[in-house]
């Protein structure tokens, strides 16, 4: 979809040179907390935490976690663990904080799976215990709540209907700046973070170790630590966090390019300088063909006057490109409205557009693998839009004009 010479935006590209491809912003941030969790512990903890997901995904034992949780101190309304899912950025979220919840109920349901006389489930519950004891597992599983606690509101937003795309990376730069803040304090963030991992390790009855350090270390971490705090704040925290504020400010640049000249549009107040008045001209040029033509004077005209308005201590500054457009007269500012418009309707997320292929799975099953194509489009629009109410006598109605029938419908 997204290649540039042979991808769908190049067609669309080369048929329509003003349209421009903006990738999805949800999926932007999915990439990049993907990435970010390239950082080994952070890598296994997010495995464990799949892992056991999975193996509670089933009647007997998710039976036994919910009775360790009613047996239990957990005062959250949530009994029951989420999949780490690669596509549902939400979820992604949500697994790693229920699973920062729910370390304790878990832990007691897998003691009591692993007597059980299945040899499946008992070893795999030692395998797992295994892991959720490791003192790396807990610092991570810290870590990445933390970090994730932070994204998952925007993670939310960045996939509303009524969002432009000004707003949405306003939102992103606003994590970035909390995540940097929290760089600059790093010894005090995790100081918080190790606090909670020994009173966890001491719940579990566990103590918070280091691994044995030696000169030629090369298949683990090896980072020269006095402590055990310094240790896992210089092989995971750190390392995670870079990764994670790296990330997201690569995977974003390229929607800052996008909107870097559309930000003229927003008044801040004061008169328009050079720089706004030059990505204005940049506006006018590329847009040409849909703006009306009334000329570069008279377009530059528009351009002061629109500021002008803002100056006015009566009229509040717009915050995003619908306030805008909201706030800007068709009439008198005819090119900043076409301009407006423009920026307002920049794609920022398709994730309504892409959950509706899973559909296909509901529809095309093993009994209708055979069906036309037509048969199938036309099932798959009556899934997809179920808002709409479709009358039984429309169908019959439909049904009665095609070709000769046995039957006769009569409406």
């Amino acid at each position: 979809m997204s290649g540039q010479f042979k991808g769908v935006q190049a067609f669309i590209s080369n048929k329509y040179p003003t349209a421009i491809y903006v990738h999805c912003v949800s999926h932007s941030l999915n990439l990049a907390l993907s990435n970010a969790a390239e950082v080994v512990p952070i890598r296994n903890a997010f495995g464990i935490i799949q892992k056991i997901y999975t193996f509670f995904n089933t009647p007997k034992r998710q039976n036994v976690l919910q009775n360790n949780i009613e047996t239990s101190t957990y005062n959250s309304n949530k009994t029951k663990l989420k999949q780490l899912c690669p596509t549902r950025w939400v979820e992604r979220h949500d697994s790693v904080i229920i699973m920062k919840q729910m370390l304790l109920p878990v832990v007691a349901a897998l003691e009591e799976i692993q007597s059980w006389n299945c040899t499946d489930s008992s070893s795999n519950a030692f395998l797992l215990l295994s892991g959720i004891r490791q003192s790396s597992f807990i610092i991570s599983l810290l870590c990445a709540e933390k970090l994730l606690s932070y994204t998952l509101p925007i993670s939310k937003i960045l996939q509303l209907s009524d969002l432009d795309i000004s707003e949405a990376l306003n939102n992103v730069d606003g994590v970035v700046f909390v995540l940097r803040e929290i760089r600059s304090n790093v010894e005090n963030e995790f100081k918080i973070i190790f606090d909670e991992a020994n009173e966890i390790a001491n719940a579990l009855e566990l103590t918070i170790t280091m691994p044995r350090l030696t000169k030629n270390q090369t298949k683990r971490c090896n980072v020269p630590a006095e402590n055990e705090e310094e240790y896992y704040r210089r092989a995971i925290f750190i390392p995670w966090l870079d990764y994670f504020i790296n990330n997201i400010s690569d995977r974003f640049l390229k929607h800052k390019c996008i909107i870097k000249s559309f930000k003229c549009l927003l008044p801040t107040g004061n008169s328009p300088n050079q720089t706004e008045k030059s990505q204005y001209l940049k506006l006018l040029e590329f847009y040409k063909n849909d703006i009306p033509e009334n000329g570069v004077n008279a377009a530059v005209a528009e351009f002061d006057l629109w500021y002008q308005k803002f100056q006015c201590p009566n009229h509040s500054l717009p915050h995003n490109a619908i306030d805008a457009l909201n706030l800007c007269n068709d009439t008198l500012f005819e090119t900043i409205f076409t301009l407006l418009k423009i920026f307002s309707t920049l794609p920022v997320s398709t994730s309504t557009t892409e959950r509706s292929f899973s559909t296909l799975r509901r529809i095309k099953t093993y009994l209708r693998n055979t069906m036309s194509q037509n048969r199938l489009n036309g099932l798959a629009m009556l899934h997809i839009h179920r808002e709409i109410d479709v009358q039984t006598s429309e169908v019959l109605s439909v049904l009665g004009k095609k070709g000769p029938r046995r039957l006769n419908f009569i409406i």
